[in-house]
Protein backbone atom coordinates (compact mmCIF):
# COMPACT_ATOMS: atom_id res chain seq x y z
CA UNK A 1 0.00 0.00 0.00
CA UNK A 2 1.51 3.21 -0.81
CA UNK A 3 2.53 5.83 1.80
CA UNK A 4 -0.58 8.14 3.94
CA UNK A 5 0.76 11.22 1.40
CA UNK A 6 0.18 9.14 -1.75
CA UNK A 7 -2.96 7.70 -0.81
CA UNK A 8 -4.48 10.87 0.15
CA UNK A 9 -3.09 12.53 -3.12
CA UNK A 10 -4.22 9.49 -5.51
CA UNK A 11 -7.59 9.71 -3.33
CA UNK A 12 -8.09 13.45 -4.76
CA UNK A 13 -7.00 13.25 -8.17
CA UNK A 14 -9.52 10.18 -8.28
CA UNK A 15 -12.36 12.75 -7.21
CA UNK A 16 -11.33 15.38 -9.25
CA UNK A 17 -10.72 12.80 -12.64
CA UNK A 18 -14.33 11.24 -12.12
CA UNK A 19 -15.97 15.11 -11.02
CA UNK A 20 -14.51 16.40 -14.81
CA UNK A 21 -15.59 12.79 -16.56
CA UNK A 22 -19.46 13.71 -14.89
CA UNK A 23 -19.47 10.30 -12.82
CA UNK A 24 -19.19 10.92 -8.68
CA UNK A 25 -19.97 7.00 -7.98
CA UNK A 26 -17.64 5.21 -5.70
CA UNK A 27 -17.18 2.62 -8.25
CA UNK A 28 -16.09 5.25 -10.72
CA UNK A 29 -13.69 7.51 -8.30
CA UNK A 30 -12.06 3.90 -7.59
CA UNK A 31 -11.99 3.75 -11.64
CA UNK A 32 -10.21 6.76 -11.90
CA UNK A 33 -7.67 6.48 -9.22
CA UNK A 34 -6.52 3.33 -10.44
CA UNK A 35 -6.05 5.16 -14.13
CA UNK A 36 -3.18 6.88 -12.14
CA UNK A 37 -1.68 3.67 -10.49
CA UNK A 38 1.35 1.73 -12.26
CA UNK A 39 1.88 -1.67 -10.68
CA UNK A 40 5.43 -3.08 -11.54
CA UNK A 41 6.65 -6.66 -11.09
CA UNK A 42 8.69 -7.58 -8.24
CA UNK A 43 11.67 -8.85 -10.36
CA UNK A 44 13.39 -6.82 -12.35
CA UNK A 45 13.77 -9.78 -14.74
CA UNK A 46 9.58 -10.28 -15.03
CA UNK A 47 8.45 -11.05 -18.32
CA UNK A 48 5.89 -8.28 -18.27
CA UNK A 49 9.03 -5.74 -19.03
CA UNK A 50 10.29 -7.58 -22.23
CA UNK A 51 7.19 -7.99 -23.81
CA UNK A 52 6.30 -4.75 -25.19
CA UNK A 53 8.35 -3.17 -27.74
CA UNK A 54 10.31 0.17 -26.34
CA UNK A 55 8.28 3.16 -26.50
CA UNK A 56 9.08 5.98 -28.17
CA UNK A 57 8.58 9.41 -26.13
CA UNK A 58 5.14 10.38 -27.93
CA UNK A 59 3.78 7.14 -27.48
CA UNK A 60 4.68 6.52 -23.33
CA UNK A 61 1.58 5.51 -21.11
CA UNK A 62 1.84 5.02 -17.49
CA UNK A 63 0.55 1.58 -18.26
CA UNK A 64 3.53 1.14 -20.54
CA UNK A 65 6.71 -0.93 -19.12
CA UNK A 66 9.93 -1.33 -20.19
CA UNK A 67 13.69 -1.44 -18.98
CA UNK A 68 16.84 -1.04 -21.21
CA UNK A 69 18.53 -3.68 -18.83
CA UNK A 70 19.98 -6.60 -21.34
CA UNK A 71 21.28 -9.32 -18.47
CA UNK A 72 17.56 -9.23 -17.01
CA UNK A 73 16.37 -9.77 -20.80
CA UNK A 74 18.59 -12.52 -21.13
CA UNK A 75 16.97 -13.72 -17.82
CA UNK A 76 13.76 -13.58 -18.47
CA UNK A 77 13.98 -14.94 -21.84
CA UNK A 78 15.34 -18.28 -20.29
CA UNK A 79 13.08 -18.22 -17.76
CA UNK A 80 9.90 -17.80 -20.44
CA UNK A 81 11.74 -20.64 -22.19
CA UNK A 82 11.97 -22.83 -19.43
CA UNK A 83 8.39 -21.98 -18.53
CA UNK A 84 7.49 -23.28 -21.58
CA UNK A 85 9.36 -26.49 -20.92
CA UNK A 86 7.73 -26.64 -17.40
CA UNK A 87 4.30 -27.36 -18.84
CA UNK A 88 4.43 -31.23 -18.48
CA UNK A 89 3.26 -32.89 -15.38
CA UNK A 90 6.28 -33.88 -13.11
CA UNK A 91 3.98 -37.54 -12.40
CA UNK A 92 2.77 -38.77 -15.99
CA UNK A 93 0.67 -41.76 -14.58
CA UNK A 94 -0.88 -42.10 -10.90
CA UNK A 95 1.47 -43.62 -8.08
CA UNK A 96 0.65 -47.40 -7.35
CA UNK A 97 -0.46 -48.03 -4.19
CA UNK A 98 1.73 -47.99 -0.99
CA UNK A 99 3.20 -51.65 -0.14
CA UNK A 100 2.41 -51.49 3.46
CA UNK A 101 -0.31 -53.40 3.47
CA UNK A 102 -1.04 -56.10 5.55
CA UNK A 103 -0.64 -60.17 4.57
CA UNK A 104 -4.83 -60.09 3.63
CA UNK A 105 -4.57 -57.84 0.81
CA UNK A 106 -6.53 -54.92 2.72
CA UNK A 107 -5.68 -51.44 2.64
CA UNK A 108 -2.16 -50.06 3.63
CA UNK A 109 -1.20 -50.05 7.09
CA UNK A 110 -0.08 -46.96 7.47
CA UNK A 111 2.49 -46.36 11.52
CA UNK A 112 1.98 -43.27 12.97
CA UNK A 113 5.37 -41.85 12.64
CA UNK A 114 5.09 -41.77 8.60
CA UNK A 115 1.73 -40.03 9.11
CA UNK A 116 3.54 -37.58 11.41
CA UNK A 117 6.27 -37.17 8.86
CA UNK A 118 4.34 -37.08 6.04
CA UNK A 119 2.36 -33.94 7.72
CA UNK A 120 5.43 -32.23 8.76
CA UNK A 121 7.00 -31.96 5.11
CA UNK A 122 4.83 -33.71 2.46
CA UNK A 123 6.99 -33.09 -0.28
CA UNK A 124 9.79 -34.85 1.19
CA UNK A 125 7.63 -37.36 2.09
CA UNK A 126 6.58 -38.09 -1.50
CA UNK A 127 10.01 -37.90 -2.86
CA UNK A 128 11.80 -40.00 -0.63
CA UNK A 129 8.91 -42.28 0.82
CA UNK A 130 7.18 -42.82 -2.50
CA UNK A 131 9.49 -42.65 -5.44
CA UNK A 132 12.67 -43.26 -3.75
CA UNK A 133 14.91 -39.92 -4.47
CA UNK A 134 16.93 -39.02 -0.97
CA UNK A 135 18.62 -35.65 -0.97
CA UNK A 136 22.15 -35.76 0.95
CA UNK A 137 21.97 -33.60 3.80
CA UNK A 138 23.99 -30.49 3.58
CA UNK A 139 24.19 -27.50 6.23
CA UNK A 140 21.56 -25.77 6.50
CA UNK A 141 23.33 -22.06 7.09
CA UNK A 142 27.28 -21.05 6.48
CA UNK A 143 28.94 -19.08 9.77
CA UNK A 144 29.21 -15.97 8.50
CA UNK A 145 32.21 -15.90 11.02
CA UNK A 146 35.50 -17.47 11.82
CA UNK A 147 35.57 -18.41 15.49
CA UNK A 148 39.02 -17.37 16.84
CA UNK A 149 38.14 -18.72 20.30
CA UNK A 150 36.69 -22.00 21.22
CA UNK A 151 33.79 -21.95 23.48
CA UNK A 152 33.54 -24.40 26.70
CA UNK A 153 32.72 -27.35 24.91
CA UNK A 154 35.25 -26.79 22.08
CA UNK A 155 38.11 -26.42 24.65
CA UNK A 156 36.79 -29.47 26.78
CA UNK A 157 37.07 -31.60 23.29
CA UNK A 158 40.58 -30.02 22.56
CA UNK A 159 41.72 -31.02 26.46
CA UNK A 160 40.22 -34.42 25.68
CA UNK A 161 42.57 -34.40 22.40
CA UNK A 162 45.59 -33.22 23.89
CA UNK A 163 45.28 -34.70 27.80
CA UNK A 164 46.79 -37.90 26.82
CA UNK A 165 49.41 -36.63 24.34
CA UNK A 166 50.63 -33.96 26.97
CA UNK A 167 50.53 -37.03 29.97
CA UNK A 168 52.48 -39.65 27.41
CA UNK A 169 55.28 -36.80 26.70
CA UNK A 170 55.61 -36.35 30.43
CA UNK A 171 54.73 -32.89 30.69
CA UNK A 172 53.57 -30.86 33.83
CA UNK A 173 50.49 -32.25 35.59
CA UNK A 174 49.44 -28.51 35.62
CA UNK A 175 49.99 -27.67 32.42
CA UNK A 176 47.29 -30.31 30.96
CA UNK A 177 45.12 -29.16 33.75
CA UNK A 178 45.03 -25.48 32.13
CA UNK A 179 44.49 -26.63 28.94
CA UNK A 180 40.89 -28.23 30.29
CA UNK A 181 40.42 -24.21 31.88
Amino acid sequence: PPAAAVDELLDHLGEAFAAASGHRSRTAIAEARRHFIVEHPLHPFAAEYFSNPEPSSSEQTPSTLFTYDSDCAEIAAALNTHSARAGAPFLIRPLPPPEHGNANGDDPVIEFSAFERFWRHPVRALLRDRLGIRFSKTPSALLDLEPFTLNHAGRCLLAERTLPVLLAAGAHEGAARAACI
